[in-house]
């Protein structure tokens, strides 16, 4: 049985309402095409086992708010959580995803993440595919195999290229 194809979903995670949603929309469609998907949002928990994020101070709802703690140990807490989630979510870039589809949007321009994730994925000679909603800068544009308008337009190209084939490797749609 051949292993699936692995798909990192890369992009923004903060600031942005839609940043979560486009990733649950977009995993059912590559499921059905035998994908299995990398989600950041998916895996935090497993990014941070062993760090207890849960146990917060009062008042805070969630780890990353310990970022802006004046509190000197609460920050080290931060640290130490955001560099578990950069080593995990780089180390799926590199040795487990086998392709990166990235929603480039205004927020990503600010953020890290996203540049970090789409450079290694090129370094390591996986095809990046990104949903260009805002003008992506120069170093990003290279590393990018092909880039789409829409999320429509990016499905229409994974069913052509990765879409699934009968055991001649004769492509036909799920809906057969």
């Amino acid at each position: 049985m051949k292993p699936k194809t692995k798909v990192y979903l890369a992009g923004r995670m903060s600031k942005d309402p839609v940043d979560r949603s486009w990733r649950e929309k977009i995993t059912p469609f590559l499921e059905e095409l035998d994908m299995e998907v990398l989600n950041p949002y998916v895996l935090e928990p497993l990014q941070l086992k062993g760090l207890k994020p849960k146990r917060l101070p009062p008042g805070m709802k969630h780890w990353y708010e310990l970022r802006t703690s004046s509190d000197e140990r609460l920050y080290e807490r931060f640290k130490r959580y955001m560099r578990a989630i950069i080593k995990y979510d780089i180390r799926l870039v590199m040795y487990k995803a086998d392709i990166i589809i990235c929603r480039w949007s205004e927020n990503c321009k600010t953020g890290g993440g996203t540049h970090a994730e789409l450079t290694y994925g090129f370094m390591n000679d996986k095809p990046v595919y990104v949903v260009e909603e805002a003008q992506m800068p120069a170093w990003i544009e290279g590393c990018v195999e092909e880039k789409f308008k829409t999320f429509d337009e990016l499905k229409e190209f994974f069913k052509r290229e990765y879409g699934a084939t009968d055991d001649e490797g004769n492509a036909y749609s799920h809906d057969d």
